[in-house]
């Protein structure tokens, strides 16, 4: 009786911690960081959730800036201009494209310029996730219209 109640314990404990979103499987490709101008700079990136649960980036961090804020483009009285918002959500089996003049994740404040070739160090958290660490280069030329509505 004693041993079933382990076995049982040992299975439940299995199951709950295979259930939970640890196991989600998220890939971040071609992540780019814009040459700064300014005190401020902008990361783009594609998160490829392969899991089937929708998961949401809640926030970034990183050494170089004394803060970080997930943003967006929206149109208000014929103007673009950019607001933040709490997260950004990757369908299930899906992807997030964070490209210039829409979505992406703005360093507020940089502690130095950025420049070309040299590589910034992000940690990416997610929500009921392990925060994901990315370098990412910093690029010039990037193509600045990579969202599908622009296409």
């Amino acid at each position: 009786r004693e041993k079933m109640k382990k076995i049982f314990s040992v299975l439940f404990a299995a199951s709950t911690l295979f259930s939970t979103p640890l196991f989600a499987k998220i890939e971040i490709l071609n992540p780019w960081i814009r040459p700064s101008t300014g005190p401020n700079a902008a990361l783009f990136m594609e998160g490829i959730n392969t899991s089937e649960k929708p998961i949401s980036l809640s926030s970034a961090h990183s050494d170089t800036s004394s803060r970080m804020e997930l943003h967006q483009h929206i149109e208000e009285n014929g103007r673009m201009r950019m607001s933040q918002v709490e997260t950004f959500k990757i369908p299930e089996q899906g992807k997030l494209a964070l490209v210039p003049g829409d979505l992406h994740v703005m360093f507020m404040g940089i502690h130095r310029t950025f420049t070309e070739g040299e590589t910034i160090h992000v940690t990416l958290t997610f929500e009921g996730e392990e925060s994901i660490k990315v370098a990412v280069p910093v690029k010039n030329g990037q193509t600045l219209s990579s969202h599908p509505s622009d296409t």
